[in-house]
């Protein structure tokens, strides 16, 4: 499977259509579960067909990169848009982790740190009507230990994996209303849960989005229901600039 997407993200001859390229930089707060981070990313799409308006389909081969200083992260992907407001994804990413600590896991006892391996795949769909707009994010990822043993954490979801290997389910949903050219209110919920060592978390956050030339402010504001059946306030900042913006609608 590795070698069949690292084939597929770097084909040179693919001509099915003229390339579109986009590109963001984009910086994260997050107040709990705490983290501050740092990711850049970029894609080639060819459209398979085209008609007028945003009516289209075509494949995206991309690469993201992701640090906070102590977890960097690489992913390579590949999106598969039979239409532009629905396609699936397929993807790898492998993860380094340096954690001594982190919020709500003593990482005496559990792996903090480590390497992390993932594989996935999932669906992405975007809808509109007028001012409101609704995004629906799912997949499914195999996440490995590769280095040690012993039951981990994976810190995106924060969650436990038990030792070695688990499946792991994400689900994103945003909800909003755009207001002009540059402002968006919402609703982000995002659901995260682990098959074999079962546990599984959920945050709802209202946000406000404001979008000036080429950059955007997500600011948001919530809780966070936590696998040990907590509920706790978070706010989330996003700052991101698009140079290149690209053909995606999602």
């Amino acid at each position: 499977m590795k070698k069949i997407i690292l084939g597929l993200l770097f084909f040179g001859s693919f001509s099915i259509a003229a390339v579109t390229y986009d590109s963001h930089v984009q910086g994260l707060y997050r107040s709990f579960p705490g983290a501050v981070a740092v990711s850049v990313d970029g894609g080639a799409a060819w459209k398979l067909w085209d008609k007028e308006g945003v009516l289209y389909g075509y494949i995206r081969p991309n690469i993201n990169f992701q640090t906070s200083g102590v977890t960097n992260q690489l992913r390579a992907q590949l999106d598969i848009f039979p239409v532009s407001f629905f396609g699936f994804v397929i993807g790898m990413a492998w993860n380094k982790r340096d954690y001594e600590e982190f919020s709500s896991f003593t990482c005496s006892e559990v792996n903090c740190s480590g390497q992390i391996r993932r594989s996935y795949v999932g669906h992405n769909m975007a809808l509109a009507y007028k001012n409101f707009f609704l995004v629906s994010k799912w997949k499914v990822e195999r996440v490995e230990m590769t280095d040690r043993s012993g039951t981990f954490v994976d810190v995106r979801a924060s969650l436990l994996a038990r030792s070695r290997y688990d499946q792991h389910l994400e689900g994103q949903v945003i909800a909003g209303y755009k207001i002009g050219d540059q402002h968006s209110l919402g609703v982000l919920s995002i659901y995260n849960s682990m098959k074999y060592f079962d546990n599984n978390s959920s945050m709802w956050m209202g946000f406000h989005r404001y979008e000036w030339d080429k950059w955007s402010l997500l600011s948001g504001v919530g809780f966070m229901d936590t696998r040990l059946n907590k509920r706790v306030g978070s706010m989330m900042l996003i700052l991101r600039w698009t140079p290149e913006k690209g053909i995606q609608l999602i």
